[in-house]
């Protein structure tokens, strides 16, 4: 299953404070009725790449399981998760 775009949504202040550049620190939400592997994987975010940032966070509802991942890397619009 791909990403559906209409439950993915940033938290109510999302905005952590982390840095001054406004870059990394947001937190957002993911629901969705696929594995947590499925989610996990490398470009499985890459339709909302540009609302990311290396070091955001993403609290994961998945069918299976919830997590929190940390966005790892953010390389010519393919996004990685860990």
């Amino acid at each position: 299953m791909a990403f559906a775009d209409g439950i993915f949504k940033p938290s109510q202040g999302s905005s952590l404070g982390m840095d001054n550049s406004g870059t990394g620190g947001k937190v957002f939400y993911y629901r969705e009725a696929e594995t947590l592997a499925n989610i996990s994987a490398s470009g499985y975010f890459d339709s909302v790449a540009a609302q990311l940032d290396v070091g955001d966070i993403i609290l994961i509802g998945a069918s299976d399981d919830t997590n929190l991942v940390a966005v790892a890397t953010k390389v010519a619009g393919v996004i990685t998760v860990l």
